[in-house]
Formats: C-alpha cells, structure tokens, sequence
C-alpha cells in the first residue's frame, strides 16, 4: 500500500514538472514571437531596383500616396469639396430647477415622497402610501405593499441623476425623470 502512495506521488510529480515544463516552452515561445519585428521601412526588404522604397499605392497623377518622408501639402491645389462645419446642438434652456443626484443625502419616506437636502418633494401622480401599509390581493392574501412600494421609489432613485421640476404654483409637488424616463410613469405599475 505504501509503495502505491509513493508511485502515485511519483506520477504526479511527474505531471506537475512537466505541465510546468510546457508553460514556460509556451512562454518562451510567445516572447520570441513579441519581440520579432517586421524589417523596417527603408531596409533592403523593401527597396525597389532603383533604390527607393515601395509604398505601392500611386495616385492619379502617378506619385506615391504614402511617403516615408514629411510632405508639405497645398490645400489651394487641393479639389476636395469642403463641407461647412458642424455646430454642436445647441443645450436646451434650463426647465428643471431641482437636479440631483441621488445619494446618501437623498431619503425616501414613502412610495410618494422623498426629501433632499431638507426639502421634502412629492412625486405628481402618484398617491401616498403609508410606509406599513398592509394590503389584500386578489386571492385575499396580506402583503407588505405599503413597503414594497417604498423600496421601488428607492431602488428607482438610488445611485440615479434626477431632474425635477414643480407642478403648478407648490414648488414642493414636483414631476420628476430619470433621463428621459418619467418616474412616476416608472411608479406607478409597482404602486398597485
């Protein structure tokens, strides 16, 4: 029995020496193929029989397209069609006085309502929910909706740039989006 333990060691140390072995061929090998290069351009590699150096690619009027040295151009020559630049969009006026981006300093206090830096803002469109509110489905089974509509408010909040603005004349009441997403659209299929 002993003597199989020691063979089977054996075996394995084998194997183990001899993947080692492989992986540093392997190694070897990849750092040969990294470190050769092409011949550079210039070099008798790439020297026609007159001396100068291929590029291959001629233009229309028969000189080289590609050149190994710096070449001044004349845009006054050039017959390119120029195109009148492209002014960036202009940005649009500021509607939402209220942006944020909800962290830490964001608080959520129901499905409807969450304050910011001592503000507290009410979602338009979306009725409040008291936070322990206990629900019947339609099965007449009980469910904390009260607090799963809250965890939807926070979970679409968290971590999010927010822009709000104020409904009518109470700067408290806002509609809100979340880009281009409006929130309480987002709410309100969670709200019921």
């Amino acid at each position: 029995m002993i003597e199989e333990t020691i063979k089977g060691l054996a075996v394995m140390v084998l194997q183990v020496t001899l993947a080692v072995l492989f992986v540093l061929f392997g190694i070897q090998a990849a750092s040969a193929l990294m470190t050769s290069r092409p011949p550079a351009i210039g070099s008798d590699v790439n020297k026609t029989s007159l001396g100068k150096t291929d590029l291959g690619t001629k233009t229309e009027s028969g000189s080289l397209l590609w050149t190994t040295q710096p070449t001044r151009i004349d845009i006054s020559r050039q017959t390119y069609e120029r195109l009148p630049a492209r002014l960036p969009p202009a940005l649009p006026a500021e509607t939402d006085p209220v942006r944020f981006f909800a962290n830490h300093e964001v608080i959520v206090i129901d499905n409807a309502s969450f304050n910011w830096r001592g503000t507290t803002y009410r979602i338009d469109g979306i009725a409040p929910l008291p936070r322990k509110a206990v629900c019947k489905d339609v099965e007449g089974r009980r469910n904390a909706c009260g607090l799963r509509a809250f965890k939807a408010l926070d979970n679409a909040l968290r971590g999010k740039s927010v822009a709000c603005r104020p409904v009518g004349t109470q700067t408290t009441l806002v509609s809100c989006r979340i880009g281009q997403r409006d929130l309480a659209a987002l709410l309100r299929p969670l709200n019921s």
